[in-house]
């Protein structure tokens, strides 16, 4: 009777201390996740901003095309516009030379009114009105020549502007599609890390919840040891894993997942069983079969708890 004494003082030390060690990884733990959800809130920040970035590059590069376009079009236009001017400075030059040939009709004319005398007079004002009207043709003719020439001028910058413009669009198009690869590069990176540390985030999450049945099932064996309840007995709803199932990170991260709903009968088993316990320890009865079937349905319950949660785990990632 003495070693037996002595041997459950042993073990209800190392209960004890169990406890003490697995609430301890259980903090940490529970600080892990906390560090992990800031984080993932960081990486989702970095995703937005990635997100604008695209957006507005492609924007710039949605304009940069439509501006190519635009130039191209006025590049097109400028040479219709120059073919036109070239037509126009041609009707001019056909202009002066029948000028030319006018105002020698006017001068042959005047000089054979001259011959004819008094009966010329009247033809000789013709001609010399003539002789007037082709030099104010051939002087129109002569200035439009010019200014077409200036238009010409013109026109010809305008199209090496247009020119070097489009140039400058490709080369910054070019840039800018550089930039939208590596910008699309890093945030197709960042989602990746996004995943990584959802991932490891979701086996913590698992960890927890499975850290925190074990505890309870080990405040169920120091209950038993030291024959009095060493905690306060809730159900399944309220205790830690509980919480963390119907109202915590395990609903948000875990419960559209099929085999969600198959945990809230195994772990209802071990709620019931620890109450079984207590109330044995309450009657003194802890010799009987009693004890010992409520423990291994405890442990029934408690292998049915990790299997579930070890499924969810797996088609979380499956899901990923």
């Amino acid at each position: 009777m003495e070693n037996n004494s002595k041997i459950l003082t042993i073990l209800e030390n190392e209960n004890t201390h169990l406890k003490a060690a697995l609430a301890n990884i259980q903090e940490n733990l529970a600080e892990s996740v906390s560090i992990n959800r800031e984080a993932l809130g960081e990486f989702e920040n970095i995703k937005n901003e990635f997100t604008g970035l695209v957006q507005n590059s492609d924007k710039i590069n949605s304009d940069l095309r439509e501006l190519s376009s635009k130039l191209t079009d006025s590049q097109s236009k400028t040479r219709q516009m120059h073919s036109v001017v070239e037509s126009i400075n041609q009707l001019l030059k056909n202009i002066v030379s029948i000028s030319d040939q006018t105002n020698l009709l006017a001068l042959n004319a005047t000089i054979e009114a001259a011959r004819a005398g008094d009966a010329g007079k009247g033809f000789a004002v013709v001609a010399n009105e003539v002789k007037e009207l082709s030099k104010h043709a051939r002087t129109s003719a002569e200035e439009i020549t010019r200014a077409v020439e200036k238009i010409t001028v013109h026109s010809a910058d305008v199209e090496m502007h247009m020119e070097q413009s489009t140039t400058m669009c490709r080369d910054i198009s070019e840039v800018t599609n550089t930039f939208n690869s590596k910008i699309n590069q890093t945030s197709y990176a960042n989602q990746r890390s996004i995943d990584r540390v959802k991932g490891t985030n979701d086996r913590i999450f698992m960890s927890l919840a499975k850290l925190d049945h074990v505890l309870w099932k080990v405040n169920t064996y120091l209950s038993v040891l030291k024959r009095q309840e060493v905690f306060q007995f809730v159900d399944h709803h309220n205790c830690r894993l509980g919480k963390w199932y119907y109202s915590g990170d395990g609903k948000m991260s875990f419960s559209r997942i099929s085999s969600y709903k198959d945990l809230e009968h195994p772990h209802s088993v071990v709620h019931n069983q620890t109450k079984k316990v207590f109330e044995l320890i309450a009657q003194g009865n802890l010799n009987g079969p009693e004890i010992e079937m409520a423990l291994t349905e405890m442990e029934n319950g408690s292998q049915g708890v990790f299997s579930v949660l070890d499924r969810i785990l797996a088609e979380k990632k499956f899901e990923r």
